[in-house]
């Protein structure tokens, strides 16, 4: 029995209402969204497959006020010369690959592996979640519309990598004067698994006297990828050498990065 019940009726007859809907709500297979941010979200945004982990689901929410048609594919992922890649893949079994979600509702969408995990490599692939236009999100005022599109990285490896790894991946890294207040700093990762690069600092020297630049990102380097990133400093640079810190898949990196005159 619900404590209070026998002093306060109405308190007991709204929290038996508030369980019957909740029950009700688990027995139609779907749980009631509260406060659902507006708009189309996709969680979660980053995906690690493996050999003990082979399936893995993406969940689509519908915060607008009307059902969206949703197309989700699979593309694998490449790097060269800097620049994105991509290319159709069947590697991954995506069910349902269209769906509608209906106002403030959510549905998930189930991904597999269809071969065996090649063991000498880490596979990149991005899956891509695409909102197909409506005739209700093409009426909706003289707004121009954008279809919503994100890409969810999947990294596919033989094993559960180790988090016990140098942040960076063991990465090397150079630094290049390409102007009075430019740098271009350019990244190997020779690791068999990828990076990600959330942001960098760049200072005067190793004792971080003085900062001049600074760059927030989201930037992969893929396994086997040299990928290069181009900063303004806020001073004209003739130094020896640059601190470099940002954070990577394993934490937090921080590297003295020898600098060459271009």
């Amino acid at each position: 029995m619900f404590v209070g019940c026998k002093s306060n009726a109405t308190v007991c007859r709204i929290f038996r209402f508030v369980t019957l809907l909740f029950a009700l709500s688990l027995c139609a297979g779907r749980m009631p969204l509260l406060a659902m941010p507006a708009g189309v979200n996709v969680h979660p945004l980053l995906l690690d497959l493996n050999d003990a982990q082979r399936n893995a689901a993406i969940t689509i929410a519908n915060g607008e006020s009307f059902p969206e048609l949703m197309r989700v594919v699979v593309r694998a992922w490449d790097q060269d010369q800097g620049e994105d890649h991509y290319a159709p893949s069947e590697d991954l079994l995506v069910v349902p690959p269209v769906l509608s979600v209906a106002s403030q509702q959510e549905k998930f969408v189930r991904l597999g592996l269809r071969h065996p995990v090649d063991a000498g490599r880490e596979r990149a692939y991005r899956v891509f979640v695409t909102q197909v236009p409506s005739a209700v999100t093409m009426k909706r005022g003289a707004v121009v519309q954008v279809a919503f599109r994100v890409g969810v990285p999947v990294f596919v490896n033989a094993v559960k990598l180790p988090t016990n790894v140098q942040a960076d991946g063991g990465a090397t890294w150079k630094a290049t004067l390409t102007g009075a207040r430019k740098i271009r700093l350019t990244v190997t990762n020779g690791a068999a698994s990828h990076i990600r690069i959330d942001g960098m600092k760049i200072y005067t020297d190793a004792s971080k006297t003085q900062l001049l630049a600074e760059r927030p990102m989201r930037e992969y380097v893929l396994a086997g990828v040299t990928r290069s990133f181009t900063l303004n400093a806020g001073a004209s640079l003739d130094l020896p050498t640059l601190a470099v810190l940002g954070s990577g898949i394993g934490g937090f990196f921080e590297v003295v990065v020898p600098v060459a005159k271009f």
